[in-house]
């Protein structure tokens, strides 16, 4: 079936989102480049810092005497560029865990239709109130539904990755 959604999921042009089903695994895909851009803007970004801390380093040892923004403009700019590097590198931090958060919440939304999930468990408001339907169920989970068998082993990760990265989803 992961051999279906993949080939179904390469099928549409950029410009036409599709409907139903296929549509929400074209956003589901979406949402998963956005993050892998995301990554790669902290790869990016973490190697600007260390190339940072180097010429820093080099700066400061071939000083003579006390390095002040004072004394030195040249450090000035070092120390700007420095802390635009920081500002730069955790917005990204700050995005990744945004949508991740996205991402999950997309694949819950294709989940609906996967599993078989009862009506009063909400797909469509993100992953809390996903995961507040589900704890609205009467446990245990019967294990012979696929949504049981599902839930099961996903929700103690869930709900550990919304209990600790959702506060960065509230505040933006």
């Amino acid at each position: 079936m992961l051999d279906d959604l993949d080939r179904l999921s390469w099928v549409f042009p950029a410009n036409a989102e599709p409907a139903g089903f296929a549509g929400r695994v074209y956003r589901a895909e979406e949402s998963v480049q956005e993050l892998a851009i995301v990554w790669e803007r902290l790869r990016l970004g973490r190697l600007k810092q260390i190339r940072w801390n180097e010429k820093s380093w080099r700066y400061t040892r071939n000083a003579t005497g006390a390095v002040s923004t004072d004394t030195h403009p040249g450090f000035r700019r070092l120390c700007d560029e420095g802390q635009r590097l920081d500002t730069e590198l955790a917005l990204d931090q700050r995005s990744l865990f945004v949508f991740g958060d996205i991402v999950l919440s997309e694949f819950v939304l294709l989940g609906e239709l996967v599993w078989g999930a009862p009506a009063s468990v909400r797909h469509h408001d993100g992953l809390t109130q996903f995961l507040e339907g589900v704890s609205r169920l009467p446990q245990p989970l019967p294990v012979d539904s696929r949504f049981g068998k599902a839930i099961t082993e996903l929700n103690d990760p869930l709900t550990a990755f919304d209990n600790r990265f959702g506060h960065y989803r509230d505040k933006f």
